[in-house]
């Protein structure tokens, strides 16, 4: 449907909660259909400017988790709605009103920086910027490019590898003949070896009536691993990863539902002390945009070149990384995560109130990496094409999952007599479980990458057995 499409949606569904929430005074009802509102809204927002991480190249997977970072600390507003409140006697109707006003401030961005068809691709098209200066638009085959090669050259032996600085500074368009092409001058920088007026890698029976055009890129195995939608979902990778997200997320969730009764009960009602304690949960969450790149960097350890080692050997491993690389890459940043998870809940369990500043720290920090984990996952072992679709999928099917909050209430209070000891033993427990994903991760991704490796091999005393029978001594 496009970007432009989702955006209006987006800024109608914000603008309609947030007005809601503003006339809840007169009419307590509104509450529940702003704050569906709202909460469609936000993902639905997360989601489409999640593509923006790709103009960033090798540094994708850092963007979208500075993305996903900023809708996980966006609960420090309400922190603002609140102290305007209680300390100026603001009122929450006007704050509303205000928030209300701001959707039309990104609602503008769309129309501003934003594609107004389809999308931003991944990867990049070559010329890309200059294409859309010119108001084409370059679409991507299904064989897209492979992930692990998000900034990918062709050496001489046809082998594909991430480029390295020095290759990006000698592909930088001379001023002179980027000032050739804003003149509508023919650059042979741009037109390459194709002498056709379009891009390098794009052919002229690709272009379209429109004059939309097709890269033809190398093929990417993720997209034979999972040639379908229904592939995907049906895969032991998307149900562990499923697994992981709903669990981690019912923790952190969880905590936030029974934060007030558990507060209450450790300040012995002392709303006062409960109330300062409300208040660093708030400003502690904005600190989920410094925490969620940490991830990304995880991520991406591997894929920028050591310059204080051995250039050579760097540029041979470099060089040495398949398309299942990034996935090997990602386990230690699931298996980071979950650690993270675990330690939060061992100091949610605690007794002690003064130790619930580190359960605010470490909730942070869980929530970040969930989040950031789940868009870069869900990009990083699906091809690019059903990332939409399979990230709103497992957001919903999660949302399902988090209804167990409500029978986790019911044992607690009636069984339990309002002690949540034991709910918090058995999902400390449940997220042992989480460690299963980044075993598989690893485990999968090795076995693959050594499968592709042999084809590679193979493929190269192919073409060298061709070629010593073309030119026979």
């Amino acid at each position: 449907m496009g970007t432009l499409f989702m955006r209006i949606i987006i800024s109608v569904l914000m603008l309609a909660g947030s007005l809601m929430f503003a006339l809840s005074s007169s009419n307590p009802l509104l509450v529940f259909p702003a704050a569906v509102c709202v909460s469609a809204g936000g993902v639905q927002l997360l989601v489409v400017n999640l593509q923006i991480s790709n103009l960033f190249g090798r540094n994708k997977w850092i963007v979208m988790t500075i993305f996903c970072g900023c809708f996980d600390s966006s609960a420090w507003v309400f922190l603002v709605v609140k102290v305007l409140y209680e300390n100026f006697g603001f009122q929450v109707q006007t704050s509303f009103f205000i928030l209300a006003g701001s959707t039309f401030v990104f609602t503008l961005n769309t129309f501003v920086l934003l594609p107004k068809k389809g999308h931003i691709p991944w990867p990049l098209p070559p010329d890309y910027y200059t294409n859309q200066r010119s108001g084409k638009t370059l679409n991507i085959h299904e064989d897209e490019t492979l992930h692990a090669y998000s900034n990918a050259i062709k050496d001489t032996e046809g082998k594909y590898h991430p480029k390295s600085e020095d290759d990006e500074a000698l592909e930088e368009p001379d001023p002179r003949e980027a000032k050739k092409v804003e003149n509508n001058e023919v650059s042979e920088y741009y037109n390459g070896a194709c002498g056709n007026g379009l891009p390098n890698g794009v052919s002229g029976e690709s272009a379209d009536q429109d004059g939309d055009s097709t890269l033809a890129s190398p093929s990417n195995p993720l997209s034979k691993d999972f040639p379908s939608l229904r592939a995907c979902v049906m895969s032991p990778l998307f149900g562990l990863f499923y697994l992981w997200f709903s669990i981690l997320q019912l923790d952190v969730l969880f905590f936030v539902s029974t934060l007030n009764p558990v507060l209450t009960k450790l300040a012995d009602n002392d709303e006062q002390l409960v109330s300062s304690y409300t208040n660093a949960l708030a400003f502690i969450q904005l600190g989920g945009i410094l925490c969620a790149p940490f991830s990304g960097l995880i991520v991406s350890r591997n894929k920028r070149r050591h310059r204080c080692l051995n250039k050579d050997k760097e540029e041979e491993r470099l060089e040495g990384r398949g398309p299942y690389s990034d996935q090997k890459d990602a386990a230690l940043a699931y298996a980071t995560c979950t650690t993270i998870c675990l330690i939060f809940g061992v100091c949610g369990i605690l007794p002690i109130l003064e130790a619930q500043y580190a359960t605010f720290v470490l909730s942070v920090m869980s929530r970040s990496f969930v989040y950031s984990l789940t868009a870069s996952g869900t990009s990083l072992f699906f091809p690019m094409e059903y990332f939409g679709t399979l990230y709103g999928l497992l957001i919903l099917l999660s949302a399902v999952f988090s209804l167990l909050q409500y029978p986790l209430f019911i044992i607690t209070q009636r069984l339990l007599n309002d002690n949540d000891f034991w709910v918090k033993i058995g999902l400390l427990s449940a997220s042992l479980l989480t460690y299963s994903l980044s075993i598989y991760v690893f485990l999968h991704a090795r076995k693959k990458e050594k499968a592709w490796q042999c084809g590679d091999q193979t493929t190269n005393h192919r073409t060298g057995q061709r070629t010593l029978a073309d030119n026979p001594l």
